[in-house]
This record gives C-alpha cells, sequence and structure tokens, in this order.
C-alpha cells in the first residue's frame, strides 16, 4: 500500500522525486525473500519496481543503488539475434528482487502505459528522455530470466505504449518518441522477445509488424493522447511534422523494414503459422505484406516435416487483406515475384472437392464443369508467372502444381478449352526445359518466356544446368501424365490431341535424358513408375528427386 501510494503521488507531483528517492534508499528490502509469502513478495517486488521506473525517468542519480548489471541470457543454439539484446549499463532490481516477480502481479502494474506515463505527461526533463529506453530494456531483461510469455506480452504492450502513441498539446503540435529510439527498441527488445515468445503471444507479434506501417506517415501511431500543457524540446520528444518526410524517416524505415523481414524469414514452424494468419490483417500496404508472408511462407516450409505437403496447411492457414479478394492478391504478388505466395494462394482457388476425387482421368460425364472450368482459370493464372530473379527454383515448384492439377479426374481433356490449356502449359515447360521451339540445344539456356495472347513483357532469365535438368524432367513427367488421358479418350479425339507430337516428344526427352549422366537415375526412376493410382503420388515422389539434385537450399520437397 506505501508503495502504491508513493507512486500515484509521484505521478501527481514530480516535485517529490528527490524526497521520495531519499525515502526509499533507507528501507531495508532485503526482507522481501526471507519472510514474506511468495505472493506478497511478488506485489511489492513489482510495485517497487514500477516505483523505481518512474524515478529512474525524474531522478535518475536517486536510482543507482537499486539497478546492478547482469549478464545476457544466452542465445540458444542455432539462433541467429536479430536484436541486440539489453545493453551494459542496462540494470536489473538489487538484491534480486526480479526473482519474486510473478506474472499476474507484473501484469496489474505494467499494463502497457506505465513505462511511459511521465514521459506523456511532460515530467521528463530531454537530458533524462534516454531512462526510457533503460527501464524498458529492464524490464525485456527480467522477461528474459523469468522466460514467461504473459510477462513478455506486457513488455511488448509497455513499449508500444511509448512507440505508438502521438501527443497532441493545446497548441495543436504533435509530438512523438524519435524515430532513432524507435529503431531501438525494435532491436533491443521487440524482436528478441518476439523470436523467443512471438509463437504464443499475438499482440508480440502485432507489435513488431505494426512497425512496418512506418511506411505511411502518422499511420503507425496506435493512439492519440491530448496533453494539458505545451509540450516542447525539454520533454525529449520530437515534433512529428518535421520529420515524416525527410531523408531521415526514411532511411530508418528501410532499416527497420529489412529487420522485420528477417525476423519472419527466421521465424520457427509455429511462429511462421502464426505470421501467415495475421500478417495481411496487421500491414495495411499490401506491397509490403507480400513480402512479410512470402518471407514467412519459405520459413514455413523450411519447418516443415519431411514427408508432410506443406502447401496445404499453408493455403488453409493464409488470411488474406481485408477488402481484397484472392485474384486480386494473386496480382500483387505475382507483380512482385513472390511465386510461393501465389502458388498457395492458387491453391486456394482450386476447389476443394478436386483435391478429394478418386477416380480414373478418362473424361466421364459425372465430373464437375464448374471445377474444370476452376481448374483451367488456375492454370492460366499459373502460366502468367514469372521467374524469380534471386531464387530459381520456385518457378519449377509453380509448374509442379500445374502438372498436379493435369492429374486431377476434374481436368477433362473432352473439352477443347482443356485440350488448348495443355498444350500451352506443355509448350511453356518445354521453354523452361530447354527443348521449345527456337531454343538453343546446350543445357545452359534463355529462357524468354510470355503467354501466348497476353501482353506481358518478356521475362529473361539464364537458369542454372541442374534447374535445366530439373525442367526437363519435369516436362517429361507431364507428357507421361497427358499421354494417360489420351488413353482414355475416343479414338477420334485422342488422334486430334494427339497433334501435339506427345508420343515422338517424350521419346526425344527420355532418350535425351538417358544420354545424360546426370539425368539418367530420373529418368529411368520415371521410366518405371506409372502415374496410375492416386494423383499425385508419383508427382511428390518426383519432387523430392529433384529436390536432392537442385540441392538444400530448395523446398520442392515440402510443397
Amino acid at each position: 500500500v506505501v508503495l502504491k501510494f508513493l507512486w500515484q503521488g509521484l505521478m501527481q507531483d514530480s516535485a517529490r522525486a528527490k524526497a521520495y528517492g531519499a525515502l526509499i534508499m533507507r528501507l531495508p528490502w532485503d526482507f522481501l525473500g526471507v519472510s514474506l509469502d511468495p505472493g506478497v513478495s511478488s506485489e511489492m517486488a513489482c510495485q517497487f519496481l514500477r516505483l523505481v521506473c518512474t524515478l529512474n525517468l525524474l531522478e535518475p542519480n536517486l536510482c543507482a543503488a537499486f539497478l546492478q548489471t547482469v549478464p545476457q541470457p544466452p542465445i540458444p543454439e542455432g539462433h541467429q539475434p536479430l536484436g541486440t539484446g539489453p545493453k551494459d549499463g542496462t540494470g536489473i532490481l538489487a538484491h534480486n528482487l526480479w526473482l519474486y516477480v510473478q506474472p499476474r502481479n507484473f501484469m496489474d502494474c505494467f499494463p502497457g502505459d506505465t513505462c511511459a506515463e511521465a514521459l506523456k505527461k511532460g515530467m521528463v526533463s530531454a537530458s533524462n528522455c534516454n531512462k526510457l529506453i533503460i527501464n524498458l530494456q529492464t524490464l525485456c531483461a527480467i522477461s528474459h530470466h523469468l522466460n514467461d510469455p504473459l510477462v513478455a506480452t506486457q513488455v511488448v504492450l509497455e513499449t508500444q505504449g511509448a512507440m505508438f502513441t502521438v501527443l497532441v498539446d493545446p497548441k495543436g503540435c504533435v509530438f512523438h518518441v524519435p524515430l532513432a529510439d524507435h529503431l531501438l527498441l525494435l532491436q533491443s527488445i521487440l524482436l528478441p522477445l518476439g523470436m523467443r515468445h512471438g509463437t504464443n503471444s499475438h499482440p508480440i507479434i502485432s507489435t513488431i509488424l505494426w512497425c512496418l506501417t512506418m511506411s505511411e506517415p502518422f499511420a503507425f501511431y496506435r493512439a492519440q493522447m491530448q496533453v494539458p500543457h505545451a509540450l516542447g524540446t525539454n520533454t525529449g520528444l520530437t515534433e512529428l511534422q518535421t520529420l515524416v518526410q525527410g531523408s531521415d524517416y526514411v532511411q530508418k524505415f528501410n532499416t527497420v523494414r529489412s529487420l522485420v523481414l528477417r525476423y519472419c524469414a527466421s521465424a520457427s514452424d509455429g511462429l511462421a503459422r502464426q505470421i501467415l494468419n495475421s500478417a495481411a490483417l496487421l500491414v495495411p500496404n499490401m506491397l509490403i505484406a507480400c513480402d512479410v508472408l512470402e518471407r514467412a511462407l519459405e520459413a514455413f516450409l523450411r519447418g516443415a516435416q519431411v514427408g508432410v505437403r506443406a502447401s496445404g496447411v499453408a493455403a488453409a492457414t493464409l488470411s488474406l487483406p481485408p477488402d481484397c479478394s484472392v485474384q486480386e492478391f494473386v496480382d500483387i504478388c505475382r507483380g512482385k515475384h513472390c511465386n510461393l505466395l501465389v502458388l498457395v494462394l492458387l491453391r486456394q482457388m482450386v476447389p476443394a472437392s478436386c483435391f478429394t476425387r478418386t477416380g480414373s482421368v478418362d473424361g466421364s460425364p459425372g465430373l464437375s464443369t464448374a471445377n474444370m472450368q476452376a481448374l483451367v482459370h488456375v492454370v492460366d493464372e499459373i502460366l502468367k508467372i514469372k521467374p524469380n530473379p534471386e531464387r530459381e527454383w520456385d518457378i519449377l515448384a509453380v509448374y509442379c502444381f500445374l502438372v498436379e492439377i493435369m492429374q486431377m479426374p476434374d481436368w477433362n481433356m473432352r473439352h477443347q478449352q482443356v485440350c488448348q490449356c495443355t498444350q500451352q502449359a506443355l509448350d511453356s515447360l518445354s521453354i523452361l526445359g530447354g527443348t521449345g521451339t527456337g531454343t538453343h540445344t546446350r543445357l545452359v539456356d534463355r529462357f524468354s518466356f510470355g503467354v501466348v495472347g497476353k501482353r506481358n513483357p518478356l521475362v529473361t532469365h539464364r537458369f542454372s544446368k541442374d534447374m535445366v535438368l530439373a525442367n526437363t524432367c519435369l516436362e517429361l513427367y507431364a507428357l507421361k501424365t497427358v499421354k494417360r488421358h489420351i488413353v482414355h479418350l475416343p479414338k477420334s479425339l485422342a488422334e486430334r490431341v494427339s497433334d501435339i507430337s506427345i508420343a515422338r516428344k517424350f521419346q526425344d526427352l527420355e532418350q535425351r535424358g538417358l544420354d545424360n549422366a546426370a539425368m539418367q537415375p530420373l529418368v529411368r526412376q520415371l521410366h518405371a513408375e506409372s502415374v496410375e493410382g492416386p494423383y499425385g503420388d508419383s508427382l511428390f515422389v518426383l519432387m523430392h528427386s529433384l529436390q536432392r539434385l537442385l540441392g538444400a537450399g530448395c523446398l520442392l520437397h515440402k510443397l
């Protein structure tokens, strides 16, 4: 009760800081861990921590006796630090009082606005403003040692209260915590806690992703507070209007963006799934949301178990931006070469019954025409996708999905539209494999890719040798799939469809593969396997083989 009274009195009149500090210095705090009930000790430790954090802003010299330097918690093996963690000089309560802190009492004393309350009231001088960072880093250090997601969440909410609140004084001037401090808080608090506890705390993910809204001036402030008196540089705050358009602002945002994207790319499986589910809802700029989701998706695939097709799980997890259709988001992602994300979005566009339907591909009348039209539309979208200049294997993943669609029973080649779409798909696969019309005969070929009838500019991309071999194997498998369709067609229709020279093309590709030492094992595997049976099974086996050909960086075997 005394501690609570001292803190409330201090927030009403900062002139009492010296007197309160002198009183606190005379109290014997060692008895907390000796004779009190653990719940009482926890409440007193949290009350004392709140009081010291406030005094540290008003009269920092008085708090030196209550703070001591502690080593930073060790980084778990295999994790690269994204943030700097608490700095040297950041303190934790003397006498190890933090050991008595319990989450419930911590949440009561630090609900989200305690650390910055004195700053927002204009009670802090500019020379002491940096103590806010030290207070927050102290709380972060306590969270690291307690290793409790509830405590971590409250620390993040306290940090968010300092970062994302804008103050408006009676003159109409708008102030905020300087952007340099935003960057420091992101590196030393948000990212380290996000890596450790983000999976179990949605507010932590939300706060980190909200930092990306700095791309739109004024948008990153979640709360606005009216203050009763004029603010100025003596508060340690910065007037907002003078900075949002400056080069320093742009440079700091680019750094923030880079750090947050690294956080998404290095996420664990569970954390990546949380980001896929919430990023599009939290990041209003859809172009930036594409980058976030692409990196989180790659992290999710990397952490998925071998033998599990993670693309279906990702498609069920991924949330779309508000007021945006799947098609609209596909167009945006395709323009940014986020091909893995496009692949997952296209899986969302395929009717669920297409994945569960079993049976032969004989084009029987009972098959769904609506499903067939949906599949044709998805294939048309696939044919518009261009290679990612920074990661070439993802175009192969997209075309593996195209071949999977061609294996579905609803891919009915009795319809001319499906036949034309099949021919376009095979033509594109020929270009990918370096065997298309007008291409060079050598393996490392130049890829000029455009969709017939579309006004998309051609994209030139030079594939690696292994990538060309993998593309050729996929083309061979696709031809084998089409041959399976033709067998079930009426003779007259089969002859018309076979004008695309399936048999001769298949023989030429197979011979080419047998003549190449690197391709021989894959070609023999394709020759021995049948595409009959449950669709997708043999394709999944092929994707595993192609992944081994392309190396460890390729995640094809998990799609």
